[in-house]
């Protein structure tokens, strides 16, 4: 009903700002509610692969809280976990290819 009534007035620049006002406005709480659910979801998946590491035997458990770790931890883990990968023979290494 409404496009009917801003075609008959030939939109007038009331209509135009109403419908900015309004597509601006919905945006903005669609981008909250997405930035919302990617969170849940993150966290979901943060306990998740936590559960797996506590579960694994011999895994590091050092690395379940990582996410709350200062830069110096993060930098730290990151260069013993190239290490540890540059020891570790790979599955191509491991066939002879």
């Amino acid at each position: 009903m409404l496009v009917g009534v801003g075609i008959g007035l030939g939109f007038p620049g009331r209509f135009v700002a109403a419908f900015e006002i309004v597509a601006s406005a919905s945006t903005l709480v669609m981008v909250f509610a997405i930035q919302h659910t990617q969170g849940r979801e993150q966290a979901a998946t943060q306990r998740k692969l936590d559960e797996l590491i506590r579960a694994l035997p011999g895994a590091d458990e050092s690395l379940m809280m990582l996410e709350e770790a200062s830069s110096e931890m993060m930098l730290e883990i990151e260069e013993e976990q190239r290490d540890i990968r540059s020891m570790t023979p790979t599955s191509d290494t491991a066939k002879g290819e």
